[in-house]
């Protein structure tokens, strides 16, 4: 058998040369006993001790990834384990989420509290870290608000519109001065008819008599063009020539009996349309 380690305790260049042999084709990188292997039996044994000692230490950082079998408690104790090397905190309860929550919303915009807390629920179910669901709800914040502002304006720009072709089909109809007096008939009809106190109120703090042609003046006491003119019609056909004074020529309101002048402020002939015979709504100008 040849000799493998001298006198002197080291290996020999027939061990050397038996190295490859000894290693198989399991290793095949390792063809030749390299300088920087040990020299000798002791530094062999040495070199293997260390070895085992790393390998140690480097298996009690690994993380073991459980089998597909493996039960509930096992898997959620090693998605603990992986978010916390990998910095994902999760809250310990949906509560305890530092989501964002948006302020200064838009005038009629409702933030929906109890919608964010389902989402939490479910967040924390799946194990989404605080930080992902915090951007996640801020940028889902912004694209609701942007949403609602759009649809805002949409709607702010559509009212526009029909209140401008609104307006022109009333002043064409009420041509001249007709457009005042026939507003000032609306006014009178609105203060002794139709209008409850709040709105008695805003008509006289807007001074609506006085500027009873400006229709951007009623539209902010919310009356539009068509409710301007049907208010026209009934005060016209209800309200007494002592009423109307100078606001109308010849307008027949005392040729309305008193009874029906009186059902009338009672029972608008627009909302109580079956109250009246034909011959009644003739009299008060309801079609």
């Amino acid at each position: 058998m040849p000799e493998f380690i001298d006198s002197e305790g080291n290996f020999t260049q027939e061990f050397k040369a038996a190295v490859p042999e000894m290693i198989g084709k399991d290793h095949p990188e390792l063809k030749t006993f390299d300088t920087n292997c040990p020299k000798s039996l002791a530094a062999l044994v040495k070199f293997a001790a260390d070895n085992k000692s790393a390998l140690g230490k480097k298996l009690e950082n690994v993380i073991q990834i459980p089998p597909d079998n493996a039960d509930d408690k096992t898997k959620s104790e090693f998605t603990a384990i992986l978010r916390k090397q990998l910095g994902i905190v999760v809250p310990e309860t949906p509560d305890k989420y530092d989501v964002f929550r948006p302020t200064g919303l838009p005038e009629g915009m409702a933030f929906r509290d109890d919608i964010l807390k389902e989402i939490t629920v479910l967040a924390h179910k799946h194990g989404v870290s605080n930080a992902f669901l915090k951007e996640v709800s801020q940028k889902a914040a912004e694209m609701q608000i942007a949403g609602f502002t759009a649809l805002v304006k949409a709607q702010q720009e559509e009212a526009d519109r029909q209140f401008n072709d609104a307006s022109a089909a009333l002043k064409d109809e009420w041509r001249g001065d007709d457009l005042v007096k026939n507003s000032r008939i609306a006014y009178k009809a609105y203060m002794e008819l139709i209008a409850a106190d709040d709105l008695k109120k805003l008509l006289t703090d807007n001074k609506i008599y006085e500027n009873a042609g400006d229709l951007t003046l009623w539209r902010k006491c919310g009356i539009d063009p068509y409710q301007l003119k049907l208010a026209s019609r009934i005060g016209s056909a209800t309200l007494s020539a002592s009423v109307l004074k100078g606001d109308t020529s010849g307008a027949g309101g005392d040729k309305i009996p008193p009874e029906l002048k009186k059902r009338a402020a009672d029972y608008p002939p627009k909302q109580f349309r079956d109250l009246y015979t034909p011959e009644e709504r003739g009299l008060l100008g309801v079609e």
